[in-house]
């Protein structure tokens, strides 16, 4: 309700999502994607679950009761979040950004343009996008270039 009281004064509501929290798989989270995308909010940010130096996940994660997801794990559970996004939705950030020096784990996390190149590539490779499975346009947007800003290497 206070998403849509927000809303209903005029301010532009931008949710947060978080994979990868303890005891929630893939279909929790795409709930939450459809349930935010259900709502007049007007951003979204995807988030993956990091460990961060000094905290509760941190305890857990040394005392083998936290794992995070992987870098396909997360890749594969963004890119259909993303596919179930409205179209008006705008999606600032495709993961989270840990501060120099506070991340744990999982160190893939710590390399955003590898990440992003990845999310590129799946999203290329699977032939999805933004509302794909919301009934978008039939096909892949024309200003997706999966080789767009990527290094040579990657390309």
């Amino acid at each position: 309700s206070a998403v849509e009281q927000a809303a209903a004064l005029g301010l532009k509501v931008c949710a947060h999502v978080m994979a990868g929290l303890p005891g929630e798989g893939e279909a929790e989270f795409l709930a939450t994607v459809r349930a935010v995308s259900a709502l007049p909010a007007r951003g979204i940010k995807f988030h993956n679950l990091l460990v961060l130096r000094g905290t509760a996940m941190e305890a857990m994660w040394r005392a083998g009761k936290y794992s995070p997801l992987t870098p396909s794990r997360y890749v594969s559970m963004l890119c259909r979040a993303l596919a179930e996004t409205r179209p008006d939705m705008v999606v600032h950030r495709l993961q989270a950004d840990p501060a120099p020096g506070e991340l744990v784990a999982p160190d893939w996390a710590g390399d955003k343009n590898a990440l992003l190149a990845r999310i590129r590539e799946e999203l290329a490779a699977r032939d999805l996008w933004q509302v794909r499975m919301a009934g978008a346009p039939e096909s892949i947007p024309s200003w997706f270039d999966p080789a767009h800003d990527l290094p040579p290497s990657l390309q």
